[in-house]
């Protein structure tokens, strides 16, 4: 054990990501209990780290100004673990070590298809405008998983490496700011499962810019058009930061009725492309 001022504290051991079972995960909920953490009555008293424990420990690390994104982390045990009491810091020891497999690449050409990007990217026709992207590109290219905000390891979808080079090879020079290990936690059919990718500039035009708004409705109409490729979801705003009804109307599959006017203006700076 470690001392940290009047307090001992047990030393941290392993991660908790959403999803995981041990009796870890129980001696946290205690803690935060203790801790009085808003929400933390909404948590059930299974060895689980389900919904309410992940908005619970949100929570907490909001309250510490930790950037946990509702994993359980080295940071994070440190000022949660001073606040185990006996009964949890027994639960904490006992607990076993998990090891998170690696899930099997999903059948398709995603390696193919993101060298094929690196090759752009040396042409300089593709811009990582996160440089995250570039790392998951290189990880798919190496046929590699890439492990998302919530802490899970995800193959990115075959589609989400070739819609950038269908665009790229109809002409465009293309920029992404958000591919899976640099965005949120959106839910396993989203950015966080793989399957999702922000499109940020398109020519060299940020969609930050009003100047970008020919060139994105070129490009939501190309993804109207892209047969196999045709997107899921295409949530497309507007640009400059301001809705623009014009371009709305290209999303899939529908702009306020289903995505809602909130999340339209979200994405009046990218294109989100879903599969």
């Amino acid at each position: 054990m470690l001392r940290q001022g009047r307090e001992t504290m047990i030393a941290f051991r392993q991660p908790i990501f959403p999803g995981d079972v041990g009796s870890d995960v129980l001696a946290v909920k205690r803690a935060l209990r203790r801790m009085g953490i808003r929400g933390s009555g909404a948590m059930n008293t299974t060895r689980r780290a389900g919904p309410a424990f992940v908005a619970t420990l949100r929570a907490a690390q909001r309250r510490h100004g930790v950037s946990g994104g509702g994993k359980y982390d080295r940071d994070t045990h440190a000022f949660i673990a001073p606040h185990f009491d006996a009964r949890a810091q027994t639960l904490y020891r006992a607990a076993a070590i998990r090891r998170h497999a690696i899930p099997h690449p999903p059948a398709g050409d995603a390696a193919t298809n993101a060298k094929r990007l690196l090759e752009f990217h040396a042409l300089r026709t593709y811009q990582p405008d996160s440089a995250a992207d570039l790392d998951d590109i290189e990880a798919t290219a190496a046929g590699h998983a890439v492990r998302n905000r919530s802490g899970r390891l995800v193959h990115i979808d075959a589609r989400v490496m070739r819609v950038l080079v269908h665009l790229i090879e109809r002409g465009h020079t293309i920029g992404t700011s958000a591919l899976c290990s640099d965005h949120h936690d959106d839910g396993p059919h989203g950015h966080a499962g793989g399957f999702a990718v922000d499109i940020s500039s398109i020519d060299g035009h940020s969609l930050a810019s009003h100047s970008a708004r020919a060139l994105v409705l070129t490009v939501d109409r190309e993804l109207h058009e892209a047969g196999v490729l045709r997107p899921r979801q295409l949530i497309s705003g507007g640009v400059g930061n301001v809705r623009d009804p014009q371009i709305s109307l290209l999303s899939i599959p529908g702009a306020d009725a289903f995505f809602g006017p909130s999340t339209m203006l979200e994405h009046t700076n990218h294109i989100h492309v879903g599969y």
